[in-house]
C-alpha cells in the first residue's frame, strides 16, 4: 500500500465525492422545480437521483486512477461463487424482514416527523419515465456504488490500515450511515451497514453486499407500492406477522452457517 494514502485523506476523498454528488442532484432538482410542472417535475427528482448517485463514485475513481491503483483491488470486485452468492441470498431475505420490524418498533418508540415521512412519496412510482429512472437507481445504482465506496474502498483501506476487521467495519457503518442524514433511519442503516460490512470482509467481495443492499432497496420500493396488497399477509397488529419473522430468523442464521463454511471451503 502506498504510505502517503493516510486515513484523512480517505476520508476526505469521500467526503469531497459525497458533497459534489448532492450540489449535482440539488442543481438538477431545482432547475425540475423551476421548469417543469407535476410528472415532469418527478422526472427531473429522480433524474436528480440518478446522476447524483452516478457522480460520487467519479472523483474517487480519478483519484485512485491518478495514483495508478488498481481499482478491482481497492473497490474489492473479487468475483463469488455460486455457494457465496446463495448464502447471500439467504441473509438478504432474512435480515431484509428482520430490519423492516426493528423499523416498526423503532418508529413506534421514536415517530419520524413529517418531514421525514413525506419522503416516502419518492417512492409513489406513479409514472412511467419516473418509476423507471427511481428503480434503477435506488435498487442497482445506489448499491452498486455505494458498497464499492463504503464497503470497498473505505472499509478495506481501514482493515489494511488498522489490521482490526471489527474497528474498519464499524467506523465504515458510522460514516455510511452519516452520510444518509437521516437520523430516524440511524440505527437501522448503522446495522445494515455492519452486516454488509462483515460481507465484504468474510468473502473479499462487495458482490453479496451488493446482493443484500439492492434486494433490501428493490424490495423497499415493491413493498411500498403493494402495501394494500400485502400487509393483510404480513403484518399483525401494525407488526411483521411472526409467520414471516420466524423463517427470516432461521434463513438468516442458515444463511451465515452456509456462508461460513463455504469461506473455509474455498479459503
Amino acid at each position: 500500500m502506498n504510505r502517503t494514502l493516510t486515513v484523512g485523506r480517505v476520508f476526505s476523498v469521500i467526503i469531497v465525492s459525497v458533497l459534489l454528488s448532492m450540489l449535482i442532484s440539488v442543481a438538477i432538482a431545482a432547475a425540475g422545480s423551476v421548469y417543469a410542472e407535476g410528472a415532469d417535475q418527478k422526472f427531473y427528482t429522480s433524474l436528480s437521483l440518478l446522476i447524483g448517485q452516478g457522480f460520487m463514485i467519479i472523483p474517487i475513481v480519478l483519484f485512485l486512477s491518478a495514483r495508478k491503483e488498481s481499482l478491482i483491488h481497492r473497490f474489492r470486485l473479487r468475483t463469488i461463487s455460486g455457494r457465496t452468492a446463495g448464502s447471500a441470498l439467504l441473509i438478504s431475505a432474512g435480515i431484509i424482514v428482520l430490519v423492516d420490524e426493528l423499523d416498526r418498533l423503532i418508529n413506534m418508540l421514536l415517530p419520524a416527523p413529517e418531514l421525514f415521512a413525506n419522503m416516502e412519496s419518492l417512492l409513489n412510482l406513479d409514472s412511467g419515465g419516473f418509476a423507471i429512472i427511481s428503480i434503477f437507481t435506488i435498487a442497482i445504482v445506489a448499491p452498486v456504488f455505494e458498497e464499492m465506496i463504503f464497503r470497498g474502498f473505505l472499509q478495506k483501506f481501514l482493515e489494511e490500515k488498522w489490521q482490526d476487521p471489527t474497528r474498519a467495519i464499524m467506523v465504515s457503518s458510522l460514516f455510511f450511515t452519516l452520510v444518509h442524514m437521516n437520523p430516524f433511519w440511524a440505527i437501522q442503516i448503522y446495522l445494515l451497514g455492519i452486516v454488509l460490512g462483515f460481507l465484504a470482509w468474510k468473502t473479499g467481495s462487495i458482490i453479496p453486499g451488493i446482493i443484500l443492499h439492492g434486494l433490501n432497496n428493490g424490495l423497499a420500493l415493491f413493498f411500498f407500492k403493494a402495501k394494500d396488497s400485502i400487509d393483510p399477509v404480513y403484518l399483525w397488529g401494525g407488526h411483521v406477522s411472526p409467520l414471516f419473522l420466524i423463517p427470516a430468523f432461521i434463513i438468516m442464521i442458515a444463511g451465515f452457517k452456509q456462508l461460513t463454511k463455504t469461506s473455509v471451503a474455498e479459503s
